[in-house]
Order: C-alpha cells, then sequence, then structure tokens
C-alpha cells in the first residue's frame, strides 16, 4: 500500500510559470505486504533494500520540468533544493528520483546535487537516484 502525500513546488516569473517539480512521500513498506495492484511499491521496496528499514518514509521526486527559455539558470537546482529542504523539516531525510539513461542534463543536475545512482535499468530505462538528507 502505498502512503502518499504530494508537494508541489512552482517558480513564476511575472505571471509565467518557468518551472516547476513535484514529489511525493511514500512509506517503505516489509517485503510480506501485498503490492495492491501497485506494482512500484515493489520496485520501491526493492530499490530500498538493505538502505532503510521498513516503514521509513522517503520523498520520490517523480517529475521536474524548466521552460526551455528558462534553462541552465539554475531554476531546477533551486527547486530540488528548496523541495528537500522542506522534506527535511518535515524529518523526511530520504530523496528518491530516477531519469531515463540518455537524460544527460538531468543525470549532470542530480550528481552535482550529491545524488547517488542507486540502480540503472531497474525501471525501463531508467536510472535511479538517492540522496540522504
Amino acid at each position: 500500500m502505498l502512503d502518499e502525500s504530494n508537494l508541489t513546488l512552482i517558480c513564476e516569473n511575472e505571471k509565467q510559470i518557468i518551472g516547476f517539480t513535484i514529489g511525493r512521500v511514500l512509506m517503505k513498506q516489509p517485503a510480506s505486504t501485498p503490492d495492491n495492484g501497485v506494482w512500484m511499491q515493489a520496485v520501491y521496496n526493492k530499490l530500498l533494500e538493505g538502505i532503510a528499514p521498513d516503514y521509513t518514509t522517503f520523498c520520490e521526486i517523480y517529475n521536474l520540468w524548466i521552460e526551455p527559455s528558462y534553462r541552465r539558470k539554475a531554476i531546477a537546482s533551486k527547486l530540488k533544493q528548496a523541495l528537500e529542504s522542506y522534506m527535511s523539516e518535515m524529518w523526511v531525510n530520504l530523496i528518491f528520483t530516477r531519469t531515463e539513461k540518455e537524460n544527460t542534463p538531468v543525470i549532470k543536475l542530480n550528481q552535482k546535487l550529491k545524488y547517488t545512482i542507486l540502480k540503472q535499468n531497474i525501471l525501463l530505462e531508467h536510472i535511479c537516484f538517492l540522496k540522504k538528507l
């Protein structure tokens, strides 16, 4: 069962949305917990095996978008850091995210922000990252 709570952070410039990120708080479940048809629960449990004990809450950043004309201006970094700061205040100290393996700008962004590569290719053609706050 997913314990889910979403958070969206938006960056605006003169009433125009120029970027946003969306994260959700989830909970690692024991391996014996049925997935109830939510296939991602089994994936999260597997990814966090040996890293976090059962019932640990973590944040999944599952969307990050910046208007193309505003890219390369540190907006994505600031959005992710603001989400990390908020999660830390909420006692959530693990951040999980993923991107396509050919998305070099996001891979470099995650590495710059001290995310470590957790697994590759577990989710189709994605690279999974984890950061401990």
